[in-house]
């Protein structure tokens, strides 16, 4: 099978992980890329100086 993949990047607010609410729902952003086929398959943060996380980035793949 082969497939096709799809990245989001979602902009963070906060600075420490544990604190870190994303600016945009997670749920209505995964939900949508549902709808359209797409499955989720991994999600890390991104962060900048000093450990604050500034993005959440989210892979999603679907077959071609």
């Amino acid at each position: 099978m082969s497939w096709e993949y799809k990245s989001l990047m979602v902009k963070a607010k906060g600075g420490i992980l544990r604190e870190t609410k994303p600016e945009t729902d997670l749920d209505e952003v995964c939900n949508e890329a549902g709808r359209e086929g797409w499955e989720l398959v991994s999600a890390f943060s991104i962060a900048e100086t000093q450990g604050r996380t500034s993005s959440i980035c989210l892979l999603f793949k679907r077959p071609r």
